[in-house]
């Protein structure tokens, strides 16, 4: 069998039409993806770990269990969080 290598920017204008699709297809396409890696491909314990809690939380996803939010909101999370954690390791100082 021949193996193909796609160069950086046929993989750029794939990801750019991928990113066209909806979230569940995308999803979809992912766990493919992540189902395709064979076992000869040398995976560490840790690897396997984070691909375990990616398709777990896809599933959470495309299940109802959990919903999305965008990248902006997911920060303005994450920067409330480390302020609130800031003023409080400064008020025992």
């Amino acid at each position: 069998m021949t193996e193909t290598t796609a160069s950086t920017s046929d993989v750029e204008a794939i990801v750019l039409e991928l990113l066209k699709l909806s979230a569940e297809q995308r999803i979809a396409i992912g766990e493919r993806l992540i189902d395709s890696v064979t076992p000869d491909v040398d995976l560490t314990d840790v690897d396997r770990a984070w691909i375990q809690v990616a398709a777990e939380r896809a599933r959470d996803l495309r299940e109802g269990r959990v919903k999305a939010v965008s990248i902006d909101e997911a920060f303005e999370k994450a920067r409330r969080a480390v302020d609130a954690v800031r003023s409080n390791g400064s008020e025992s100082d």
